[in-house]
């Protein structure tokens, strides 16, 4: 993500007397907060609109927030390491084998475009799915079906009476992916529409839960 947030409370700071002075980088860091979890919400919100079929649990769960503090008034929107499609799906991107494999492994497709294979919760071909299903040499076989070389190699069902139908695809040695969802665009959209009410809130709140020293009149 690329979302950044900035605050210029200088000439602010300027027309406030010491006690709402004090209270600035407080009402900053709410300010900051609430815009980036506003901006989370908005984002697992909308997410579904952009994903056919939906995205799952996994990738909304991955819309993550750095909080504020007082002492660092810095927030952000990011992503784990641990989903690195996620942003593929924000910039694009390419994707390659893992080192064990020499061609991609993913999911067929039917005219729908749903995927013919079940996938986990991340959206990806749960893990030795592949050989679990070629071992069934009376159910399955790996390559491609005989008299139709146009179709592409992978991993195919067999039935008794109907073409092998593709349930893993295996051809691609890598695949460019377009990006396919304006999460920054989004984010800053939320931003620029809330920001002064936002903050405007936060110093208001700040101001008036600020407790004032109180001086003892006698001196002691």
């Amino acid at each position: 993500m690329n979302i950044q947030i900035d605050f210029d409370t200088t000439k602010l700071s300027g027309h406030l007397d010491d006690l709402k002075r004090k209270q600035l980088p407080f009402a900053t860091k709410n300010a900051l907060n609430s815009l980036t979890f506003g901006v989370q919400q908005t984002l697992r919100a909308g997410v579904d609109r952009w994903v056919q079929g939906g995205a799952v649990p996994f990738t909304k769960s991955g819309i993550q927030v750095h909080k504020a503090s007082k002492r660092s008034l810095y927030a952000a929107i990011f992503f784990p390491d641990n989903r690195p499609y996620m942003r593929t799906m924000v910039f694009g991107g390419t994707r390659k084998p893992l080192k064990s494999n020499k061609k991609l492994i993913v999911p067929g497709y039917n005219k729908e475009r749903n995927s013919v294979q079940r996938l986990n919760k991340r959206g990806n071909i749960p893990r030795n799915t592949l050989a679990k299903k070629a071992s069934n040499k009376a159910l399955h076989f790996v390559g491609k079906p005989k008299g139709q070389e146009h179709r592409p190699s992978g991993l195919y069902r067999r039935y008794k009476r109907k073409a092998p139908k593709l349930i893993i695809a295996m051809d691609e040695k890598q695949l460019t992916y377009k990006r396919i969802w304006p999460a920054n665009e989004i984010g800053i959209a939320y931003v620029q529409k809330h920001h002064r009410h936002v903050f405007g809130k936060a110093l208001g709140q700040a101001i008036a839960t600020a407790i004032p020293r109180v001086i003892d009149s006698t001196g002691y």
